[in-house]
């Protein structure tokens, strides 16, 4: 049985939302998404990729952050309300590998409420030229999304790729997805405590 490309859209958007909600929390920015960007046929997307990985029966995502470091640090440096000629790389590239980790975090999370269990790597950082591997070893099932966060300290663009095992489980899922993202634009989800990279 294939999955409903009505399906796939609505989880594309609420990994979106999750990490508009997750950067913006932490940066205190109002992000703006903009989705269903189309994928690019270049090698990279950015000069580096913050990865991360959660799988289980349900099927597998692959999460990737894609940015250069200027813009990673002065992410950082609003996150942590420093002037940005006092973060260092090394500490910009530990931002983006913990966004990623609460973005990874917060989707098995919701998925764990709903009785559908998920692991999940540690997150980990490549290169952007990278990315034309990836893209030549994807399985073909996969689906494929990319979205941009905009802010005025600059673009992050995001991907994701979705491999789905269990297609029935998606589709029961569906109306607690719907009304999860509606929560994320409402801006009413709880807190969850402050980050933690350094």
């Amino acid at each position: 049985m294939a999955v409903d490309e009505k399906d796939v859209k609505l989880l594309m958007a609420l990994i979106a939302q999750a990490s508009a909600s997750r950067f913006g929390k932490y940066c205190k920015i109002d992000f703006q998404v903009k989705d269903d960007c189309p994928e690019l046929t270049d090698a990279k997307y950015a000069s580096e990729i913050g990865m991360i990985m959660i799988w289980g029966s349900l099927g597998a995502v692959t999460l990737k952050v894609h940015f250069d470091i200027d813009v990673a640090i002065r992410y950082t440096a609003q996150s942590l309300g420093h002037a940005v000629d006092q973060v260092t790389e090394k500490t910009a590239r530990e931002f983006v590998r913990e966004m990623g980790n609460l973005i990874a975090g917060y989707l098995r999370g919701f998925f764990g409420k709903n009785k559908v269990v998920l692991g999940m790597s540690l997150p980990f950082l490549a290169k952007g030229e990278d990315e034309s591997i990836f893209r030549k070893i994807r399985d073909p099932r996969a689906h494929f999304n990319r979205w941009i966060l905009k802010s005025p300290l600059g673009d992050l663009n995001c991907t994701a790729e979705v491999l789905f095992l269990e297609v029935e489980t998606i589709a029961i899922l569906n109306p607690i997805i719907k009304t999860e993202i509606e929560v994320f634009r409402s801006k009413t989800e709880p807190d969850d405590g402050d980050v933690e990279f350094i």
